[in-house]
């Protein structure tokens, strides 16, 4: 299962819901990407709970604004 981890260019904010669909990043901030993949790996070695809901809820904005 994968987590998105994008920033917040185009239509991100349109589409995807910081923190339901996806994990926004600021442009340029290596802390914050670090930080944010480290919560990814934390999910997966507890069983990615976090992982299949953002891919679920994911899944349902971008056909919800897309199809």
């Amino acid at each position: 299962m994968a987590v998105i981890i994008t920033t917040n260019v185009g239509c991100v904010g349109e589409v995807l819901r910081p923190g339901t669909d996806c994990i926004v990043v600021p442009i340029g901030d290596r802390n914050a990407l670090v930080e944010a993949i480290e919560t990814v790996m934390r999910d997966k070695e507890s069983g990615g709970q976090m992982a299949k809901k953002m891919m679920a809820n994911a899944y349902k904005s971008v056909r919800k604004h897309l199809m």
